[in-house]
């Protein structure tokens, strides 16, 4: 008569859980959910992400791969970046 299933006990278990953490965010006016604050810092870096194709030959891949590798970047994205920041200061377009 009084017994309470496991299973029944775990939705229960989960239940409180959701509930706690919804009257958190609904009693708490500076909860950022997780998506907000990571949006936001985006925002804060100002980074527009865009999809380019480059095609180029393997070698000038294979380069920038040595490049990468030689100043410790982490992928080539930062070693691009670095490689047309550093020739925009030589130009005088950057400071």
């Amino acid at each position: 008569m009084g017994s309470v299933s496991i299973c029944g006990s775990k939705f229960f278990i989960i239940y409180i859980i959701i509930e706690v953490r919804l009257r958190i965010i609904m009693f708490n006016p500076d909860f950022i959910t997780p998506l907000e604050r990571e949006r936001r810092l985006k925002a804060a870096q100002k980074e527009t992400k865009t999809a380019k194709t480059i095609s180029i030959p393997s070698s000038y891949w294979a380069l920038a791969d040595q490049i990468r590798n030689k100043l410790g970047k982490k992928n080539a994205n930062e070693t691009i970046m670095y490689c047309i920041k550093e020739i925009g200061i030589e130009e005088g377009l950057e400071s």
